[in-house]
């Protein structure tokens, strides 16, 4: 799935590193720096003392993205409707103190199944459409609203809602947008245009109740942490197995910093309740072997509970490797 060996060493160098909070500092190549923004981590070579005009406009970005979020709870919470930041935005809040990492593509807001239908009018509200962004023209295009309805009605969120924004160009970035230009930013004359996109999620997922996601105080503006890793970890692994196009790395460093900080012992309860033992495991462990400062897991874990998850290793399809036959036989 990564095919450049010299690329992909140094893009787990990183990882490596970051697991143990010592970022490493290193001047990307235009091809490094396209190879690890494709995967969404060259956020992870940078000084955030010193940070290169890429950084500089992620942080542009997502101060524009947190703004509409802000705003939209805001006026959710004036309505009692209850919100919480969900997946990178809550991660990167959370555990990194707001500095993006690479750029987002959407904000993510969880509320209560009941409540979709007032989350759909503020959304409106504020200038947002469930529209989809058409790249010739630049600009948001209807999408038929029997096509709304039918992705809503087998999903576990609203179809998403979008507006354009605009952002400062940073004048380093002008004459190489090729090396930036990326959904949801793209170079729009002497500005940055912004996609901006909140995805409304009502459930964690297909076959996940909602309760999950409003574990604590409801008034908390993030999910609960462990349960936000338990989720990260193994929708991750089941994207390896499903063989996703784009294996996108950044979750991996969102749950270095994320997991040494969670209740495992949660997690692993949250797992075994929804057949997701190997799949926390897997992820877990080879993020342990990665350089994250835990101690494995026991591999008599995969004994426990349902293992019609379990489809091996899969994590060689990101090294390189072939995925060594497991010790533990189903």
């Amino acid at each position: 799935m990564l095919s450049d060996p010299t690329h992909l060493k140094l893009a787990f160098k990183a990882l490596r590193m970051w697991a143990t909070e010592q970022p490493l500092h290193h001047s990307l190549t235009p091809a490094e720096r396209e190879f690890m923004a494709r995967r969404r981590i060259e956020t992870a070579f940078e000084d955030f003392n010193a940070p290169s005009p890429f950084q500089r406009l992620y942080r542009d970005v997502f101060a524009c993205q947190m703004a509409a979020a802000t705003a939209l709870r805001k006026d959710l919470k004036a309505i009692g409707v209850p919100s919480r930041l969900y997946k990178g935005a809550a991660v990167v809040e959370q555990m990194l103190g707001g500095e993006p990492f690479s750029v987002m593509r959407d904000v993510d807001l969880v509320v209560p199944p009941d409540c979709a239908a007032k989350a759909r009018a503020v959304l409106r509200h504020h200038g947002f459409h469930q529209s989809d962004f058409d790249l010739e023209t630049r600009s948001l295009r209807d999408t038929d609203a029997r096509r709304v309805a039918a992705y809503e009605a087998a999903s576990y969120e609203l179809y998403a809602f979008s507006r354009i924004e605009r952002v400062a160009l940073p004048s380093a970035l002008a004459d190489c947008p090729q090396l930036w230009q990326r959904a949801p930013i793209w170079h729009d004359g002497d500005s940055v245009l912004v996609l901006v996109t909140v995805d409304v999620h009502v459930r964690a997922a297909e076959d996940i109740l909602a309760e999950y996601l409003w574990r604590g105080t409801k008034e908390h503006s993030f999910i609960d942490r462990s349960v936000e890793a338990w989720l990260l970890a193994t929708r991750y692994y089941l994207d390896l197995v499903r063989q996703k196009k784009r294996p996108i790395l950044r979750d991996l460093f969102y749950l270095t910093r994320l997991l040494p900080q969670v209740d495992i012992g949660q997690c692993l309860e949250l797992a075994d309740r929804h057949d997701t033992l190997p799949a926390f495991y897997y992820t877990y462990n080879f993020l342990q072997a990665a350089g994250m400062p835990v101690d494995p897991l026991p591999p008599d874990i995969l004994l426990k509970g349902n293992r019609k998850n379990d489809f091996g290793w899969q994590y060689g399809k990101l090294t390189g490797t072939l995925d060594a036959s497991p010790s533990l036989a189903a």
